[in-house]
């Protein structure tokens, strides 16, 4: 697993508006983890699925979702986290920003500073854009389309797009932890 200094004494947790708990984690990220990094493995083969609530919602200083449905579910839960809730494309999209006039935050940990100065941008930085494509070329490269927020659920489409999918979130975890190592926000 990724060590990031700053992150050291926190933790981070996973939960879904409508988890089905207690259900293991799917078996494509079972296998992603052991070949990729197996060192997560035995967390992997452990984790179970478990249902947001309030006290989840209200003992996070950052919560980042899958889509804007799912960040919709967190704010009817907690209204008062609408703040320090985004997509995971949102966030990298609002951390890579070319903005300047948004202050620093101070304070807190440093996930409450990034959600504090990524909720600043919001509004100023443009909407992160995807490509469009055609349909041929989205059935052979195996990508569905969606919105340019949402983390699209592989789990309800073809092998293909499931693991393009999951390449899709191994690479915008990698741009956040990035943007978490060079200290942008």
């Amino acid at each position: 697993m990724r060590s990031i200094p700053e992150f050291e004494g926190h933790s981070s947790s996973s939960a879904g508006a409508s988890a089905v708990a207690g259900a293991a984690i799917c078996a494509r990220v079972d296998e992603r983890v052991w070949a990729t990094a197996p060192d997560g493995a035995d967390f992997a083969r452990a984790h179970r699925s478990r249902v947001l609530t309030a006290a989840l919602v209200a003992g996070s200083g950052l919560i980042l979702t899958a889509s804007k449905a799912e960040r919709a579910a967190v704010a009817r839960i907690d209204p008062s986290a609408r703040s320090r809730t985004f997509t995971l494309r949102e966030a990298v999209a609002l951390a890579e920003a070319d903005v300047d006039d948004t202050p620093a935050a101070v304070g807190g940990s440093v996930l409450e500073r990034f959600a504090a100065s990524a909720h600043a941008r919001r509004g100023l930085a443009a909407p992160a854009v995807r490509a469009a494509r055609s349909s041929f070329s989205r059935w052979f490269r195996g990508r569905a389309e969606g919105d340019p927020l949402d983390v699209i659920d592989g789990h309800v489409l073809g092998d293909r797009q499931h693991e393009a999918a999951l390449d899709d979130v191994t690479a915008t975890v990698d741009r956040l932890l990035d943007v978490f190592r060079r200290g942008v926000l």
